[in-house]
């Protein structure tokens, strides 16, 4: 009976393995420290500009969700990669237009901050 749950026990591990590396790998970074709260949500391999002040791509089907006190910043790749924001002051929709992509500017250096980096996120956890 013991080897019967030693067995059991060693397979349901490498079942619990497997299925949690099967896919995409999603990253996570929370920040709290009473004052400032952010967060990051974000799958696939991720560019910034050379300036840190925008994202130039994700591979297909990728995203990053960022929370950081009043912004909510949502960038998503499509099946060509191409991307889409939604950015957010609070629950006002803010315009990919010259002052939204201020906003998206200081929310990419908040994310690189915090420890986002160019590269694939897919194999950090």
């Amino acid at each position: 009976m013991k080897k019967n749950t030693t067995v059991l026990s060693w397979l349901f591990t490498v079942l619990v393995f497997v299925s949690c590396h099967n896919g995409p790998r999603h990253t996570t970074i929370e920040m709290n420290d009473g004052r400032v709260s952010a967060k990051i949500k974000c799958v696939g391999d991720i560019h910034f500009t050379k300036d840190s002040s925008a994202v130039t791509s994700i591979s297909p089907y990728g995203y990053i969700e960022y929370w950081g006190n009043d912004k909510h910043v949502v960038i998503e790749s499509d099946e060509q990669g191409k991307l889409s924001h939604e950015l957010y002051r609070g629950e006002t929709k803010i315009p990919l237009d010259s002052s939204g992509k201020v906003f998206l500017a200081a929310a990419v250096k908040e994310m690189i901050v915090l420890g986002l980096r160019s590269g694939n996120m897919q194999e950090s956890n």
